[in-house]
């Protein structure tokens, strides 16, 4: 099977090189003739340079005039050699993608001019990569707040609030605590202590 899959391969790129082969061929006889027709940017970065520059050479025996360049779409912008190009002289056609657009892309743009292969279609490709803030982290960070794990950039209430109990006023008389929720409490020891306090006096008095 693995023998059987390597000759299927091969036959395939065979097949690849031999119709690139085909397409320079004809292509060099053009007037318009370019060096490629296509791109592959690869797996690029986000927002990376998407410029690159297709090249082709005058072979006709007058000025050749590119008079327009269209692209597939607006991520995809051309610019083109405004003044004639003369015979046996070169020039660029520019096609600069936009790579702040991540995913894969495969675009295209025709030349017009006024060569007789007009007009020409070039194409480009690629994949750009996500941003690193756009890419989901499959693991949930957490962190311990006050002993509460929760996760990261998420308020928790009772996790950052640190609850400080303050001690209430204690009675310097009886040394019973006066604040808060302890004021009936403390009523009522008085209220004891005064009780037992007539009856240590009529005891004395008998």
């Amino acid at each position: 099977m693995k023998r059987l899959a390597f000759f299927i391969s091969l036959i395939f790129m065979s097949s690849v090189v031999l119709v690139a082969q085909q397409e320079r061929k004809v292509n060099s006889k053009a007037e318009m003739a370019f060096n490629t027709l296509s791109h592959d940017y690869g797996s690029i970065v986000y927002g990376a340079d998407g410029t690159y520059n297709f090249k082709f050479t005058n072979n006709a025996d007058k000025p050749i005039v590119v008079t327009n360049v269209k692209s597939s779409c607006g991520c995809t912008v051309p610019s083109w050699p405004k003044e004639p190009i003369q015979p046996g002289k070169t020039g660029n056609i520019t096609v600069k993608y936009n790579t702040k657009l991540s995913g894969t892309f495969n675009k295209t743009v025709q030349v017009f001019s006024t060569a007789a292969n007009s007009p020409v279609k070039l194409s480009v490709r690629g994949k750009v990569n996500a941003r690193p803030s756009d890419l989901k982290s499959t693991n949930k960070n957490t962190q311990l707040l006050n002993g509460t794990r929760v996760k990261e950039g998420v308020a928790n209430t009772n996790a950052q609030t640190q609850i400080t109990k303050e001690k209430p006023p204690v009675s310097a008389e009886s040394g019973i605590s006066t604040g808060g929720d302890s004021k009936s409490k403390y009523k009522q020891a008085k209220k004891q202590a005064y009780q037992k306090k007539i009856e240590e006096t009529k005891t004395k008095k008998k």
